[in-house]
């Protein structure tokens, strides 16, 4: 399967221009006896030419004067009231801007059936976004600096997971289902900031035309993070009346110090469906479905940054001259996984032919 797609969409204030184009595609293979494979790419680019805060181009054309003018004599967009209310024509005529991003996934499986109740199951993912936005201000009347910007933003996550699974029925009663597996997650972001001014002409809108550079809005910032993850689960039932299921994770995070990295996060589950039950027979007209249920389980969060638990430095200072490093935010080694516990016990009951149900 494969489908392409374009949208080109001008917008109906200035600044609101919008481009979108997108691949994607997909397969299965199943040639190879007892093994199935599936690929597939998905890729979309959006690109924008909206303006910080679109410069609040329609309230402000609302509120101002109908005596203002467009365009000077020499066909010259006007300024406008000031310089933080500018002529939005003024403003796109002297401003070059444009933001664009970049999706792309990658993804695969495989499933080979070992025999008829085991399998072995792979599969990964690679998952990359760029955002990239360049800014240019040509010389007027209220910014002579012609003050250019960069941004370039990259994100890249890369996921695989290897599991098993196992299911099996013995006499017609008894039915048995286990699984167990591991994954890994690791995640790179780069993220690049560079801005500067005083270039000497309006040809050049790139960065370098310019002479100087603003230190406290260029920065360039790394990071990365790493999840892995190992987990379990079993499931049983006999004759579908009586269903048990244990789970269990444990998974490792690197925001956290060595010492708390793994979380440990179990669960239960179980129902007894009554209705089946052979004292159950003569309500059958009456009671179309009883079933109790409970649950009880852990889950897991770890949504800190990479600076919460160990701390960071900042190089952004001098010291007798020369580049020096102090600490900016303070480690909490002690910092670890977040447990939540939950417990639910529920009833299902179908009534005449499950013409009136309730579920509490």
């Amino acid at each position: 399967a494969v489908s392409l797609g374009y949208l080109d969409d001008d917008g109906i204030a200035i600044g609101t221009g919008f481009q979108r184009y997108n691949f994607k595609a997909n397969t299965s293979i199943n040639s190879i006896k007892n093994l199935t494979l599936k690929f597939g790419v998905n890729y979309s680019e959006l690109v924008k030419e909206e303006y910080d805060n679109q410069r609040d181009v329609i309230a402000r054309g609302l509120a101002a004067p109908p005596t203002q003018k467009i365009y000077m004599e020499d066909g010259l967009p006007a300024p406008g009231y000031s310089a933080t209310t500018p002529n939005p024509v003024f403003y796109d005529y002297y401003n070059d801007q444009q933001k664009k991003t970049k999706y792309l996934t990658l993804n695969g499986s495989a499933r080979y059936d070992i025999t008829k109740s085991l399998s072995l199951n792979v599969q990964g993912s690679i998952y990359r976004r760029e955002y990239d936005a360049d800014s240019f201000e040509k010389a007027n009347k209220y910014n002579p600096e012609r003050t250019v910007s960069a941004i370039a933003n990259t994100l890249e996550r890369n996921k695989v997971e290897f599991y098993m699974a196992w299911k099996r029925s013995f006499n017609k009663k008894h039915s048995l289902n286990l699984m167990g597996g591991y994954s890994y997650q690791d995640e790179l972001s780069d993220r690049l900031t560079v801005s500067g001014y005083g270039g000497s002409t309006d040809k050049i809108i790139t960065l370098n035309g310019a002479t100087t550079f603003d230190p406290l809005s260029t920065t360039g910032i790394r990071e990365s993070f790493r999840l892995a993850g190992f987990y379990g689960r079993a499931m049983y039932d006999y004759k579908k009346r009586y269903l048990l299921s244990l789970t269990f994770r444990a998974d490792g995070s690197s925001l956290f110090d060595t010492n708390n990295q793994w979380g440990y996060f179990p669960g239960m589950s179980a129902g007894w469906v009554i209705s089946d039950e052979p004292f159950m027979k003569g309500l059958d007209k009456q009671v179309s479905q009883l079933k109790l249920r409970l649950s009880y389980g852990q889950t897991g969060n770890n949504s800190i940054s990479n600076k919460d638990a160990l701390g960071s430095y900042s190089p952004s200072v001098i010291y007798d001259g020369n580049g020096g490093l102090v600490p900016d935010r303070m480690s909490n080694i002690n910092l670890r996984w977040e447990h939540t516990n939950q417990l639910d016990v529920g009833v299902d009951l179908g009534l005449f032919k499950n013409r009136i149900t309730v579920v509490a």
